[in-house]
């Protein structure tokens, strides 16, 4: 894997690996050691078909790359598989390791023209933004308002109506506030609606009355 090239986004610095230097070096070592394009290796009395994009280092050779223990490789592996970076699934004593989205952003023409139009990659590797650059970060969004709206039913129609509002950070914001003055006044489960009916009326533009209460209003005259 020593010879050929990688691509690397410089929105990576947007992305939360770019802020631990030695996972973002981990991060490129996966990259660096991922095949370039498909080839057959044998290891022992096995044959493999090696994708681009993929590996089959053991976890000793991983450990050994990245000067950490094969316990930490492991929990690596398990954060970068959170965020829908790698998939890994064990094979023969080996480790077969596959870098999500590989192809769509490595691919490259005429330098630095990309070669197809793509969705943004979770790490901010994409190379030619379209309608739906904004995806990736509108997930992380939802994920935020979901995990915070009290009635979690509907779920997948309410991430659809998140991402077709192509929120913003500032449209995110207001969003957030009005929920959380929502929160107060839904006393009642049954009349909370659900989320992607919350979206779809845009009821973060609600005007609320809602209720305050000082600690002065408890001091007698």
């Amino acid at each position: 894997m020593d010879n050929g090239w990688i691509t690397l986004h410089r929105k990576i610095k947007d992305h939360w690996i770019f802020a631990d230097p030695e996972k973002l070096k981990a991060w490129i070592t996966v990259l660096l050691e991922c095949n370039h394009s498909d080839k057959k290796v044998s290891l022992g009395d096995f044959l493999y078909h090696v994708k681009r994009g993929e590996s089959i280092n053991s976890l000793e050779t991983w450990a050994r790359l990245f000067g950490w223990s094969k316990s930490k490789v492991r929990r690596f592996f398990v954060l970068l598989s959170s965020d829908s970076m790698i998939e890994t699934k064990a094979t023969h004593n080996t480790t077969h390791l596959t870098v999500c989205n590989y192809g769509a952003y490595q691919d490259m023409r005429h330098g630095d023209e990309p070669k197809m139009k793509q969705t943004r990659h979770k790490l901010g590797t994409n190379l030619a933004p379209n309608n739906k650059d904004n995806n990736g970060n509108n997930e992380q969004q939802f994920n935020k308002f979901y995990s915070s709206y009290p009635k979690k039913v509907g779920k997948a129609q309410a991430l659809k109506r998140f991402i077709s509002l192509k929120v913003d950070d500032d449209l995110f914001e207001a969003i957030m506030s009005a929920l959380e003055n929502h929160k107060k006044i839904w006393d009642d489960p049954q009349f909370i609606p659900h989320p992607a009916t919350w979206l779809n009326q845009k009821r973060w533009e609600d005007v609320l009355k809602v209720e305050t209460h000082s600690i002065f209003d408890d001091l007698e005259d």
